[in-house]
């Protein structure tokens, strides 16, 4: 529109200034025909071509002068930033980096001390992760277990006893019942009238001949 397409040193100028505005933040805040204007404007007086002022070019575009001065301001202010140090930025990204990853663990590590202080009962004083301490076995000598074993009673002698025990007491139940039983078939003999009573005569003679 402008009649300058063939001029490629102006027309490459202006896209120069249209590829460095995408580092500000110009185009959340002006349209895309504003910022081409104030690309072409910057051009314009960088390489002292002379443009329409009456009426001025950019009203074309719906564009104002006061947004085309503040957009070549923003874009400006770009080249007048110094240089920043790649090697001290990647060396601050690293600090950066470690200290997060410090406190990453340390965070893990206090919730793992948390969980097993709240599993572990309060009776048990050793923590799981502490190991057991084993106690040294004392080593026997083959004559010290011989004495042992004869130290120690068998089973089976105990069982012996018991069981003569048990028959003892067995057998003079037996009898003390056997006892009980003859005496009782004396008293009924003795009232039938078969066996003569101790203070007859007859018992006191049986008696004495025996």
């Amino acid at each position: 529109m402008l009649g300058f397409e063939k001029n490629e040193e102006f027309m490459q100028c202006s896209w120069n200034y249209m590829n460095d505005s995408l580092r500000t933040n110009v185009f959340v805040r002006y349209d895309p025909e504003t910022i081409a204007c104030a690309c072409v404007y910057l051009s314009a007086k960088k390489l002292k071509i002379p443009m329409l002022k009456e009426p001025p070019w950019y009203s074309l575009f719906g564009a104002k002068e006061d947004d085309l001065l503040e957009i070549c301001y923003s874009i400006l202010r770009l080249y007048n930033r110094p240089k920043a140090n790649a090697d001290k930025l990647e060396r601050i990204v690293v600090e950066l980096q470690t200290k997060y990853q410090e406190e990453r663990a340390r965070q893990r590590k206090l919730a793992g001390l948390l969980n097993s202080a709240n599993n572990t009962p309060a009776q048990n004083s050793l923590s799981p992760s502490t190991p057991a301490v084993k106690k040294p076995i004392p080593e026997v000598s083959p004559r010290s277990k011989e004495t042992r074993r004869s130290d120690t009673p068998s089973p089976h002698k105990h069982k012996s006893k018991s069981s003569k025990k048990h028959r003892q007491s067995s057998t003079s139940l037996s009898r003390s019942r056997s006892r009980s039983r003859d005496r009782g078939r004396k008293k009924l003999k003795s009232r039938n009238g078969s066996i003569s009573p101790p203070h007859s005569p007859d018992y006191k003679r049986s008696h004495k001949s025996r």
